[in-house]
């Protein structure tokens, strides 16, 4: 049995197919690359980053998630996550040198809040006794 409010109807697949054509036609291979650049060296320099390893960002996080590609061709590197290098599957450089790789820090960081929440648990459990 299927939850109908996950199920995509023909009518919707056909509306994303029309958008992603009306994209393509207004946006070559060279205008997508030159837009993620130039949103790239924006952003970046506003946040005092490299405008590569932004772009980069940008581009692993689409990579992962191609839902978020026409949001970010409409509207910019504001339609996506803050914290979208987080959330892409390429590596990047971290401190020492080391190579990172994002579902590793993925995980780490899902351990590190089931660690925080089972020290609420147990700290909780200590002060709710009755004696």
């Amino acid at each position: 049995m299927t939850d109908d409010a996950h199920m995509i109807t023909i009518s919707e697949l056909f509306d994303a197919k029309a958008r992603i054509e009306e994209l393509e036609a207004r946006m070559d291979g060279r205008e997508i690359i030159a837009y993620i650049a130039r949103e790239a060296a924006r952003f970046g320099a506003a946040a005092e980053v490299g405008g590569m390893e932004m772009a980069g960002a940008i581009v692993s996080h689409l990579a992962k998630n191609p839902e978020n590609i026409e949001p970010f061709l409409n509207g910019g590197i504001l339609e996506l996550p803050a914290d979208l290098w987080m959330h892409g599957n390429l590596t990047w450089h971290g401190g020492g040198g080391t190579v990172v790789n994002a579902e590793t820090v993925r995980r780490a960081k899902q351990v590190k809040r089931l660690g925080e929440l089972g020290s609420q648990l147990n700290a909780s459990k200590g002060t709710d006794d009755d004696g």
